[in-house]
């Protein structure tokens, strides 16, 4: 006998069920990269157009951010396991270097060295966004959202400005006479 139509099997066939879990999962792992992804663009923009600041906001709070955001959105409908996890942090942190390079908004010697710390931070993020996904309730990573403009705020605030003095010197081997006859032809 040949076996059913696809649209024939039900939402009691364990491996129909099988089949919509995976996709549901797929699926809200693909938005947790897609809002990381979107999250760096947005903040960096922030950060960097507006505050004219680049610091601990950007290189530890937001990749912090990025990680708790992504993590949740992947595991809110169902735990989709630690190392899948930890993909797809790293995933939206990928992507969210690339989009910064296509937006003109960093270059890609930058992203590349800061990639080890943004990724460690947002894989620790990650864990708490799995773990917050974990309890149920909704809504458990807006603070984050908020608190970035804040410290951003806060750094444009109390940034001290730093300047480096430089000195340059040209030593000549001629008498003074040739070296003005010379600028001055």
């Amino acid at each position: 006998a040949a076996a059913p139509p696809r649209a024939a099997q039900t939402e009691n066939d364990p491996l129909f069920a099988r089949d919509a879990n995976a996709a549901g999962k797929g699926m809200s792992a693909a938005l947790g990269v897609i809002a990381g992804a979107g999250i760096t663009l947005m903040a960096v923009a922030l950060s960097t157009l507006v505050f004219r600041v680049y610091g601990f906001g950007v290189f530890v709070l937001l990749p912090f951010v990025i990680g708790v955001t992504t993590a949740y959105i992947a595991n809110r409908k169902a735990d989709i396991g630690g190392y899948p996890t930890a993909k797809v942090v790293l995933g939206a942190t990928t992507l969210g270097g690339v989009a910064l390079i296509l937006a003109s908004l960093e270059g890609a010697i930058c992203i590349l060295m800061a990639s080890p710390l943004g990724a460690a931070v947002a894989l620790v993020g990650g864990l708490l966004g799995r773990a917050l996904a974990g309890t149920g309730r909704r809504g458990q990573v807006a603070p984050g959202f908020a608190l970035l403009p804040i410290v951003f705020l806060l750094e444009h605030l109390f940034s001290v400005p730093t300047h480096f003095d430089t000195q340059q010197a040209v030593t000549v081997n001629a008498p003074v006479e040739v070296v003005w006859s010379s600028i001055l032809r």
